[in-house]
């Protein structure tokens, strides 16, 4: 652009911020060079700078997004329902925190697994192919790429004694670390089907029976 001396020309300056930008304070520096030094300089005057600072902050909607099927199903008594989770993470990447809002009870130390699946509920989380594995558990903290996609598999197994037509619904969150407003939540059921079986026996089977008799 051309000044003349004494002159005051104003321009606005946009900064589009990519969708995918981590969050945090980024510099921006401007420079203003005249065109009629041979070696623009800032001591003489011919060349000057300007830094900006652009504060990028968390965007909320959309950041973690989880996607699921069907949130629904049937399973016989002792059997289990999977529902796998497709959790995406947009604009920009992010340590995540995931928990069960609901849940079923947790089983007591001093009765074994056998047992408590009898008349119990039960519930686990696969992690095995998203980042960190099986090994920091659900509470354990897990780093998202931005734009990535991993899927978590939730296993909500019914007891072995459950009665026809019981639901059970629990739900999966996941949340950012540095602030807990950033979340997604879903919550999955199932239903326990009807078996239909029917065994009879004799208690006391009879030797012989003649006509007549009973």
């Amino acid at each position: 652009m051309d000044v003349l001396n004494g002159q005051t020309i104003t321009k606005n300056l946009q900064v589009r911020v990519p969708d995918f930008q981590d969050e945090g304070s980024v510099i921006l520096t401007l420079m203003g060079t005249s065109a009629k030094a041979a070696q623009p300089s800032p001591s003489d005057g011919s060349r000057t700078t300007l830094d900006l600072e652009v504060i990028v902050a968390i965007r909320r909607s959309g950041n973690i997004v989880f996607e699921l099927w069907d949130t629904e199903e049937s399973v016989n008594p002792g059997e289990c329902a999977d529902f796998r989770i497709i959790v995406n993470k947009n604009y920009g990447s992010g340590t995540l925190r995931f928990s069960m809002p609901m849940a079923p009870a947790e089983r007591p130390g001093h009765i074994s697994v056998a047992d408590w699946k009898k008349e119990h509920w039960t519930v686990s989380v696969d992690f095995s192919e998203a980042p960190g594995g099986n090994d920091n558990g659900l509470a354990g903290l897990r780093t998202w790429a931005g734009g990535s996609s991993h899927p978590v598999t939730v296993e909500l197994c019914a007891p072995e004694l459950g009665l026809a037509g019981v639901k059970e619904k629990v739900s999966l969150r996941a949340e950012l670390a540095s602030d807990s407003r950033v979340n997604d939540e879903v919550q999955m059921t199932a239903t326990i089907r009807a078996v239909w079986g029917l065994e009879a026996f004799l208690l006391d089977e009879p030797g012989q029976v003649y006509p007549g008799e009973i």
